[in-house]
């Protein structure tokens, strides 16, 4: 991978613990920790808009490729330019020199 690919300053966002208090719909209330930043290549790759609770949602789509890092899966999330983005598929290469994630946006 050659690393003038890598442009974008991406931030790795671990989800809240197992001991974190949880609301009554079972989801864990404490904060994403921060786990790295990296460089990687954020491309837009598309978007859709999504008819929920009577009002419309639009959806962003992105694809991060980023060097090889160990224990990234789809729990954790990005953070890139003040927006999040949830993992949706986790890929890596046969010599596991780089990941390629695909991503949506994640409505905070």
């Amino acid at each position: 991978m050659r690393a003038g690919k890598l442009r974008s300053r991406v931030i790795i966002l671990a989800p809240p613990s197992a001991e974190t208090p949880q609301s009554a719909h079972g989801t864990p209330t404490g904060a994403w920790t921060t786990v790295d930043t990296v460089w990687a290549d954020v491309e837009e790759i598309g978007g859709d808009t999504q008819f929920r609770g009577d009002q419309f949602n639009t959806v962003k789509q992105l694809r991060v490729t980023l060097r090889y890092f160990s224990g990234l899966t789809e729990k954790h999330r990005f953070s890139f330019n003040s927006r999040t983005f949830h993992i949706l598929h986790v890929g890596t290469d046969q010599k596991l020199t780089e990941m390629i994630c695909d991503c949506i946006e994640v409505k905070t």
